[in-house]
């Protein structure tokens, strides 16, 4: 009796582990075919594409293409969708969920925060302005949250672009920069017949107001520092940008002297002196990308030409601008060879390392006329960051009912 227990007991554990190895195979299986449509894929080097397959919280496949190799993981924990895939963004997720704009973050020694400011409550044509703060201890994991009333209104019957920078923390200290443009006065020329549409968005604005907010998350009040008018029609706000150090950097269109043309700035402010610089980026009309990372004071942004100024319907135009922010000059400026075409682009994501820009982009095809799935192109490339020359291209396709998850990770931020 003992003797057939035995056998019982042994066949049930070589089962278990056949199973068990099955299963393994399963989550680590490679179903992903990569194709190096350009170059060596050893250009890669120690930078990895990761992309993530979401089928709900709890469904999620991890795709890692590397120099080397191309694996699939399954039932991976999910990461948020609009930072980069790093161990980072996986560690303080329950940080980041439900937020929909990656120039929200701020950190300093013990803490790193969200910080989101946007309209709470409308009293008759005004919208009351709140900052909308998270911060997480990075000692202990304790998340706390802050609604802090601006002491500002916006008047919600003027057409406006508002953007939010979290530029620094210090102690209980938050400084905020804002910028907004606001006054549609394009219906002016409305009963003109020839309306140049290049100068149309330079003066759609009567006014741009920069301010910086001092916000105490101890007792959670603010107090505006700084807060100065441009004319809408020389100064206008395009998107929201990054902080770096000190200072807060914002995505501006600025009037030309002496002509009705404009050009996309980089609009600088310092919120110590509370001095403001611009940096001219030699394009207009662009959907402009910035990268993940500053690397000593320089930042490389992706200057990309776009019917509706997001980065939809990109043009093949697609121009590389390393900015060094120290110098306030454009460092190196080229087109970069990327290859886009006339259905929805999700946003690429950029990095630069080691003197190489890496981008990833995905371009989203529906495959029934429910539009619920997805046969999804994803290209990535490796570039020189000296001239633009283009050192790889690859690219693989994935059917999915969900938007995948792209991130431009190292080694040990996986």
């Amino acid at each position: 009796m003992k003797i057939k227990l035995s056998k019982i007991i042994l066949i049930i554990s070589v089962v278990g582990t056949i199973i068990v190895g099955i299963s393994l195979a399963n989550i680590y299986q490679t179903d992903i075919v990569v194709k190096d449509v350009h170059g060596k894929r050893s250009a890669l080097g120690d930078m990895n594409i990761l992309l993530q397959k979401t089928g709900g919280v709890f469904e999620t496949d991890e795709i890692l293409i590397n120099k080397n190799s191309t694996t699939t993981k399954k039932l991976v924990k999910q990461r948020d969708t609009l930072f980069n895939l790093t161990k980072e963004n996986l560690d303080n997720r329950d940080l980041f969920q439900f937020q929909y704009d990656k120039n929200i973050l701020f950190e300093d020694k013990d803490t790193v925060g969200t910080a989101e400011i946007s309209g709470c409550e409308e009293v008759g044509n005004e919208q009351r302005m709140m900052a909308y703060i998270k911060t997480k201890d990075k000692k202990n994991n304790k998340i706390e949250s802050y609604n802090i009333d601006m002491g500002e209104d916006i008047e919600t019957n003027e057409n406006y672009t508002y953007a939010s920078i979290p530029v620094k923390k210090e102690g209980d200290i938050l400084y905020v920069a804002t910028m907004y443009s606001y006054g549609d006065v394009s219906d002016d020329s409305s009963d003109e017949e020839d309306v140049d549409d290049s100068t149309l968005e330079d003066t759609c604005y009567k006014i741009t107001n920069l301010s910086i907010y001092k916000l105490n998350l101890s007792n959670k009040t603010s107090k505006c520092i700084v807060s100065k008018d441009y004319e809408g029609k020389d100064l206008s706000i395009k998107q929201s940008g990054f902080s770096n150090g000190n200072k807060a950097y914002f995505i501006v269109n600025k009037k030309k002297n002496k002509s009705d043309d404009y050009s996309t700035n980089l609009f600088e402010l310092d919120i110590k002196l509370k001095e403001v610089n611009l940096i001219d980026l030699k394009t207009k009309d662009d959907y402009i990308e910035t990268s993940y990372n500053i690397e000593n004071d320089e930042i490389l942004l992706l200057s990309m030409p776009s019917i509706d100024q997001i980065n939809s319907e990109i043009s093949k135009n697609v121009e590389g601008i390393l900015v060094n922010l120290k110098d306030r000059d454009l460092k190196y400026k080229y087109k970069l060879d990327i290859n886009y075409n006339v259905d929805f682009t999700s946003g690429d994501r950029v990095r630069r390392d080691n003197g190489k820009i890496y981008v990833a982009s995905a371009t989203y095809v529906k495959t029934d006329k429910y539009e619920n799935n997805y046969q999804t192109p994803y290209n990535f490339y490796v570039f020189d960051e000296k001239d633009g020359e283009m050192l790889y291209e690859g690219s693989t396709t994935i059917n999915s009912s969900h938007r995948v998850n792209m991130g431009i990770v190292k080694n040990d931020e996986i």
